[in-house]
């Protein structure tokens, strides 16, 4: 076939691999995923040394320093659209990092003033403002705005909403980890032997 004449890297070079694994990150990872999953990384850091502009823009992310990672993001813009495989997506990603930014950016803050946030990442306050509502509307920002005075509010969090959440998602893991034994115990009982997938795997070496 047409695979067995070709290496992975005549595919994919090591600058692809940082260049879509980096902005996919940027776009998808909250700061402490990004900073575990790529900064701190070994493997990946390895491979970002082959594209340093995406390596300093993850940096200047995750520093929060949004002005320096746009500037860098732009400069590649022209080359990534002459990507046949990333040419499609790149408005979509650089829209979902900037979104990223924009919830990074309010996360210390208990009232933000929507204009400044406009000069950081160079959009005008209309577009700033209703971005911020679509991200509210989503849940990924807990916020208000006060639109007369262009000024995003952080909501207060109800420290007994936030005991039942957390007590309801531990509740839920209880439930599962109880049905979970019920039904291997029923299963014992029946005569049905289980395997974890590792004696399964070395049952499958043996047969072999």
């Amino acid at each position: 076939t047409c695979w067995d004449c070709c290496e992975f890297s005549d595919i994919v070079s090591p600058g692809d691999v940082a260049i879509y694994g980096g902005l996919c990150a940027l776009a998808t990872f909250n700061r402490s995923e990004l900073h575990y999953f790529v900064i701190i990384n070994t493997n990946f850091r390895e491979i970002l040394e082959d594209e340093p502009p995406i390596r300093e823009a993850i940096l200047n992310f995750y520093q929060s320093r949004f002005p320096a990672c746009k500037q860098l993001l732009d400069r590649m813009r022209g080359r990534l659209l002459l990507d046949i495989y990333l040419a499609p997506h790149v408005s979509t990603l650089y829209a979902k990092i900037r979104s990223r930014g924009l919830v990074q950016y309010c996360i210390p803050y208990v009232s933000v003033d929507i204009r400044r946030m406009a000069q950081t990442f160079d959009r005008t306050v209309p577009a700033i403002e209703e971005e911020l509502v679509r991200l509210i509307l989503d849940g990924q920002i807990e916020a208000l705005i006060d639109s007369v005075n262009k000024v995003l509010y952080a909501k207060k969090k109800d420290p007994k909403k936030t005991a039942l959440a957390k007590g309801l998602a531990v509740g839920k893991e209880h439930l599962r980890s109880a049905q979970m034994l019920v039904l291997r115990v029923a299963m014992l009982k029946s005569g049905i032997e289980v395997q974890s997938p590792v004696e399964q795997i070395e049952d499958m070496q043996v047969e072999k």
